[in-house]
Order: C-alpha cells, then sequence, then structure tokens
C-alpha cells in the first residue's frame, strides 16, 4: 500500500476497494454533419454519462458530509477515455465511453454491475452495450480485522516509534488483493508523513526526511514482528 498522508500519521489499510473498469458502446444513425439526426450515439452516450455523473456526486457528497467516511468508504466512477468518429463533418454510428470504477467493500459488485446495466439499457436505450473492460479477478473481501498478533506487534511498533494509526479502507490498488484473495488478513501501510498527495501526477516526489524516517520505522516494525 502506498498512499502518502498530509498529517504526521499512518494510513493503516486494512481492506482495498474493488478495481473496475467498463466499456460502454452507443450505437445510433450516421449522416452529413450539417443535419439534424434523430435517435445519434452522442444522444444516448450523453444520457448515460449524465447518470454516472449524477451517481458520482451522489457518493462525493456522501464522503462531504459525512466525517467518519474516508475515500474508500464510497464508491468513485470517473469517464476517462471516450472513442469514436471518423471526420469532423460525420455523425458516427457509434461512440464508446470507458468508466474508471473503484468499487466500495460496502456495495457488492453484483449490485454496481445492475446498475451499470440499468443505466446503459433502460436510460440509454436497449441496443446499447456494456462490457467489463477491465475485468477484476480479485472479489474476496475478507476485512483484515485490527486485532490479533500481527496487528498487535505492528502497533506496538508504531507506538514505539510514537506514530499515530489512521485504520481505513484503502482506495486504489493494492498488491494486498493478492494475499487477500488467498485467504490471509493483510493490513498495509507506507511510512509516508506530512506529504502531499501526488499519485501518478507529474512532480509525484518524497522528501528526504521522510525517507529516512520510514527506514527507521521499518527497522523497529521488523525487529516487532520477529519477535512473534
Amino acid at each position: 500500500m502506498k498512499i502518502p498522508n498530509v498529517c504526521d500519521c499512518i494510513a493503516a489499510g486494512k481492506n482495498h476497494r474493488r478495481s473496475i473498469a467498463h466499456k460502454i458502446t452507443c450505437p445510433g444513425n450516421a449522416g452529413h454533419g450539417s443535419q439534424f439526426i434523430k435517435n445519434t450515439a452522442a444522444e444516448k452516450l450523453l444520457r448515460i454519462f449524465n447518470e454516472i455523473q449524477n451517481f458520482r456526486k451522489e457518493e462525493e457528497q456522501r464522503l462531504v458530509e459525512d466525517p467518519s467516511l474516508t475515500l474508500g468508504d464510497v464508491t468513485t466512477v470517473n469517464v476517462n477515455m471516450l472513442s469514436g468518429g471518423t471526420q469532423i463533418n460525420v455523425v458516427p454510428s457509434s461512440l464508446q465511453m470507458f468508466v474508471d470504477c473503484r468499487v466500495s467493500p460496502n456495495l457488492s459488485i453484483a449490485e454496481f454491475n445492475k446498475m451499470i446495466d440499468k443505466w446503459v439499457n433502460e436510460i440509454g436505450g436497449n441496443d446499447c452495450t456494456w462490457t467489463i473492460y477491465f475485468p477484476n479477478s480479485f472479489t474476496r473481501h475478507s476485512v483484515s480485522e485490527t486485532k490479533g498478533i500481527w496487528w498487535d506487534a505492528l502497533n506496538k511498533s508504531f507506538s514505539d516509534a510514537d506514530i499515530k494509526t489512521e485504520k481505513c479502507i484503502f482506495p486504489a490498488g493494492t498488491d494486498a488483493r493478492f494475499i487477500r484473495e488467498a485467504g490471509y488478513q493483510c493490513i498495509g501501510f507506507s511510512p509516508l508523513f506530512n506529504t502531499k498527495v501526488l499519485l501518478h501526477d507529474d512532480d509525484e516526489r518524497l522528501g528526504v526526511d521522510v525517507f529516512l524516517r520510514g527506514v527507521d520505522i521499518y527497522e523497529k516494525i521488523i525487529e516487532g514482528l520477529l519477535s512473534i
């Protein structure tokens, strides 16, 4: 798990959101761009896009209004790619939309896909289709309870290093999903303090003092885990 904290504490990831992507295809009548063509692919795609944005706003609002929630407790959907069309003056016969979804453990994949299906078929039109473009084979959500000998040893190491922890659901992809899928409990963390979140940014960086402090923390944690 690698995500920085803007405060002087460590986020301990006891679970993760599932990453899944959908490709939505909208067919429609084609023709010359100078005409008022009915039932176009763009009309259908726009209706579906609006439903996605409405759901996105609802989830964002839940996060804003409830201080007990973190990003991992809600589901995010982002339309990150659009494709279609052959040239500027031709109304296309098909348009595609690619949606990046991070599904919270509080919402089942079956429920989420049912919602996608409704948006596409009932609101977009019964000739629109959707497929799982980026399948998530990691479906097990065996929540790692923050208790037991491993957590006790980890927590003691944090305490010895005078570190505060915040338990959370990790909001993005993490290698811990392989371990959880195999049926083992896993708590993920990275000792990144007082660091701006710049994941995938063109200026992602880590302060030297944060890096060196992280080395000290790992030494204490390894010693603590070896004592079990």
